[in-house]
């Protein structure tokens, strides 16, 4: 007789589970290869076949923290793109028929390279080759930086020479400070446009705020933008920014809006004393303290004001409950 249904449904099961415990148990059982989750342009995917070129993960110094820093650079090397991982505990990702562990999300955005440039021009007081200028024993792939640049990109920072048929070149503070204050401008624009917080203290993303009730300034706008590019910048530079761009430190005792002052006002309204419409600290309800009269009538609310015309005639008074009864 040929098996029911449910019973071979069974069968497999236990079948499946015994191929499931061999698997684990075989020593030449190889975990699947981790993989990661990249969102990024289409852009950087593209490979040149002719010349057997494709997109590389190359580590940078960063030109503020002078850590590692994982870059992504096109398969032509005139493209950088700036790495930055979100990840929160507890996360994983189901990839095909794999769990990957690591539930963290890339992200690739594209950076100008020469911040990258700055922290190794900015160091060499002297006319030197790029090539001399990118080098960096602790971190060799540096000198992909070459294929980045041309001579109208360098120019924004730095001067050039021609000396015995060689191009040399050296950091030059005033273009610096020309183009990251162009830098710092685009900036403002765009926080202008998508309406970022710039001002103080600290706002929920959610928060809608009207245009009536937005107390940032021209001040407030450069002192954001100025801390976003100094994320990119080393110390030195980022002070000089600072002092070009006129930023003043902000006050501790800020100006509030108009909305921010209604609102303490109602809430100082709010926080008052409650006056209680009866004394209970004499001898009876509604009595005098001590003995003495109260000097000042307390206002009665609409519902106590309902309660004084309640007939009252055959109610207990709440003390009678609390009295020892008789035996």
């Amino acid at each position: 007789m040929a098996p029911s249904p449910r019973k071979q449904g069974g069968r497999k099961s236990s079948r499946n589970t015994e191929n499931i415990s061999k698997t684990v148990d075989d020593p030449s059982f190889q975990s699947p290869a981790p993989q990661w989750v990249f969102i990024l342009p289409d852009s950087t995917l593209r490979c040149d076949l002719n010349n057997d070129t494709s997109p590389s993960l190359l580590q940078i110094k960063h030109p503020k923290s002078g850590q590692a820093e994982l870059c992504l650079f096109s398969h032509d090397r005139k493209m950088v793109y700036e790495i930055k991982r979100f990840g929160e505990e507890n996360r994983s990702w189901f990839i095909g028929d794999t769990v990957q562990e690591d539930g963290s999300m890339y992200m690739c955005t594209s950076m100008d390279p020469l911040f990258l440039l700055l922290p190794y021009i900015h160091k060499s007081n002297k006319f030197s080759p790029l090539e001399q200028v990118l080098v960096d024993e602790q971190f060799s792939d540096v000198s992909q930086l070459l294929h980045c640049f041309n001579e109208d990109s360098l120019a924004q920072v730095a001067d050039f020479k021609d000396v015995s048929d060689l191009q040399v070149l050296r950091y030059n503070t005033e273009r610096a400070m020309s183009w990251l204050r162009m830098k710092v401008t685009r900036l403002v624009d765009a926080l202008k446009v998508t309406e970022v917080h710039v001002s103080g203290g600290s706002q929920v993303t959610t928060f809608v705020r009207s245009k009536k009730d937005s107390s940032a300034t021209e001040g407030d706008y450069l002192r954001y933008a100025w801390g976003i590019l100094s994320d990119y910048l080393p110390e030195e530079i980022s002070g000089q920014l600072k002092v070009e761009l006129g930023i003043q430190e902000p006050s501790k005792n800020v100006s509030k809006s108009p909305a921010k002052e209604e609102s303490l006002s109602k809430k100082r309204k709010l926080d008052g004393p409650v006056v209680p419409t009866e004394d209970y600290s004499g001898p009876g309800a509604g009595g005098a303290k001590n003995g003495a009269p109260l000097t000042k009538a307390a206002k009665l609310s609409a519902a106590h004001r309902a309660l004084e015309k309640v007939d009252k005639k055959g109610m207990k008074s709440i003390t009678s409950f609390f009295t020892k009864k008789r035996s």
